[in-house]
């Protein structure tokens, strides 16, 4: 939720306004609350868990020479 909040007070003349992002947070989850009848915070866990990429690139070597590794984060594998 902190880093929700910190992107939020990024850009623009929202900058450094953090009561007004926190603000918008509360009132969305509020949101949620209201439409899905589930508790907001577990709906965005949920949310994070499926946009999750299932693997990542790792590059390991140094200088010129880098291999790339392919690392998987799915749970069935």
């Amino acid at each position: 939720m902190l880093r929700l909040t910190n992107s939020l007070m990024m850009h623009g003349r929202n900058n450094r306004k953090k009561l007004m992002a926190v603000r918008i947070i509360r009132h969305a989850l509020e949101i949620t609350n209201l439409l899905t009848d589930l508790n907001p915070i577990h709906v965005i866990v949920d949310a994070d868990v499926n946009s999750a990429p299932h693997e990542d690139a790792v590059g390991i070597g140094c200088a010129s020479v880098v291999i790339r590794l392919w690392i998987s984060h799915h749970s069935d594998v």
